[in-house]
């Protein structure tokens, strides 16, 4: 988006320090805070467009509500746009092994508060803080695997990466058939994610604060 809006300037906000220090396009700054959902160190009324991704399976629905919606509504100017990219994990057309780790998953995820399906509340949850107009969603199929060409494989590239990391609070809650470790019950999901032709549902919303 830097490249593309070079009369704009961005700023990125995580709580891990990931971002490139010396590549990167010149209209765009990092900023590292840990504590992200007590407060954001900018002023009121400061951003004219707030993007919030990849949170759903952070936050439960109460910190949705009374942490960093609130947070947002302070930084972002009237008649500033917020969108919100929930991610569900929720797959298409997935096979039996895949069923297994998406109930194992959400019971993991349920067991700390937090919803794993929790873009079908966005709406509601959004509308309720009485501070953005009508809310807009633009709802796409995403391809999982190679049969969905680059985007497909790079999909397929991050969920590998992202249940290595849930590694720890999975291995004792999949059921490893056979004596297989976890790795080999992760290849095997990945096999069959290709075999399957799985794909799953981008949802985004976008509403105008009043």
């Amino acid at each position: 988006m830097s490249d593309e809006f070079p009369g704009s300037y961005f700023t990125g906000i995580d709580a891990a320090i990931m971002y490139p220090t010396e590549i990167k396009p010149r209209n765009v700054k990092f900023t590292y805070c840990a504590n992200w959902l007590e407060n954001l160190d900018f002023p009121d009324d400061y951003f004219d467009y707030v993007y919030v991704n990849f949170l759903c399976f952070g936050l439960t629905k109460n910190c949705w509500e009374n942490k960093l919606l609130p947070e947002i509504i302070r930084v972002l100017k009237p008649g500033g746009y917020i969108e919100i990219s929930p991610c569900d994990l929720k797959w298409y057309n997935e096979g039996p092994i895949a069923k297994q780790w998406l109930k194992t998953v959400h019971k993991e995820l349920k067991a700390r508060n937090i919803e794993p399906a929790i873009s079908s509340q966005i709406v509601e949850i959004l509308e309720q803080t009485g501070s953005f107009s009508q809310v807009y969603s633009d709802e796409r199929d995403h391809p999982v695997g190679s049969w969905g060409g680059e985007i497909g494989k790079t999909t397929l590239g991050c969920l590998k990466y992202y249940f290595d990391g849930l590694k720890r609070v999975l291995e004792n809650s999949i059921t490893c058939d056979n004596g297989k470790t976890f790795e080999f019950m992760r290849n095997d999901l990945i096999d069959e994610i290709e075999e399957q032709n799985m794909y799953s549902k981008c949802i985004r919303y976008w509403a105008m604060k009043i």
